[in-house]
């Protein structure tokens, strides 16, 4: 099998080692390949135009890091199977354990107490706060779930629920909030309610007003992809897995149909 990898991010060279172990060969030829990895969030049309699409095989998988529009709009028009890798649940599966172990380092490194018996408050119950509250938990943090679904209630036992939509500030002294939730879930207002030495922690771009945490505490942080900062080779490799599995799959069917 053939692949093609068209770096902006240094995650590709760990996806290519991992792909490369695996059998699959790389080279500057665009024939014969079985799919194409381009840039993970550079632009594509100024250096690949239409034609370049309209000359592959309608068997090539096209990958790329986050949606690119025009990935998107030219492979639908020449019949190409395209696939944003960070829509994929199964990589967000993934990445929730890089993902929560980014987010402890930062916090032993810029706090000056211990995980344990900390105030933790984790707004966002999805996959990455699940593993964050567990790994805290087990540190010895006393955590606190804001979640907007009654379901999670049940599940999330072991840590104490607060539910959504009110979170009242002035009731709870947290020492950290992590924002998981892909909403603006504290606002100016909320700010005023918190102590100074709260720390803010964001892995979204709309949980809070980054500027105004910081002049609340110097350390808050907005972390967006975290496996890349923090698990270089890890996140390279979920990608590598995926990619090799998605084109295995593809070619194993191409070879059933023409028996």
């Amino acid at each position: 099998m053939y692949g093609k990898i068209i770096k902006d991010d240094t995650r590709y060279d760990y996806t290519q080692k991992f792909l490369e172990d695996k059998g699959i060969k790389f080279g500057d030829e665009n024939s014969n390949l079985n799919f194409i990895l381009f840039p993970f969030k550079e632009k594509i049309d100024n250096t690949f135009d239409e034609k370049f699409f309209s000359n592959l095989s309608k068997d090539v998988l096209i990958f790329s890091g986050i949606e690119n529009s025009y990935l998107k709009s030219v492979c639908k028009k020449n019949n190409l199977k395209y696939e944003a890798l960070m829509n994929s649940d199964y990589i967000s599966i993934l990445n929730a354990i890089p993902t929560a172990e980014g987010i402890i380092s930062y916090l032993i490194q810029n706090r000056k107490t211990t995980i344990a018996n900390s105030n933790i408050l984790i707004i966002g119950y999805g996959r990455c706060g699940k593993v964050l509250a567990d790994k805290l938990l087990a540190l010895g943090a006393k955590v606190f779930v804001n979640t907007l679904n009654k379901s999670d209630y049940a599940i999330a036992i072991s840590h104490k629920i607060i539910p959504n939509p009110q979170i009242d500030f002035s009731q709870k002294n947290f020492d950290v909030i992590i924002n998981t939730a892909p909403a603006q879930t504290i606002s100016n207002e909320d700010f005023k309610l918190l102590p100074n030495e709260t720390l803010l922690i964001d892995i979204t771009s709309v949980g809070f007003d980054i500027d105004i945490a910081r002049k609340k505490n110097v350390k808050s942080a907005r972390f967006l992809s975290i496996p890349a900062k923090f698990a270089l080779q890890t996140a390279g490799e979920i990608l590598g897995e995926y990619i090799y599995k998605k084109v295995l799959k593809c070619s194993q069917k191409k070879k059933s149909d023409s028996v």
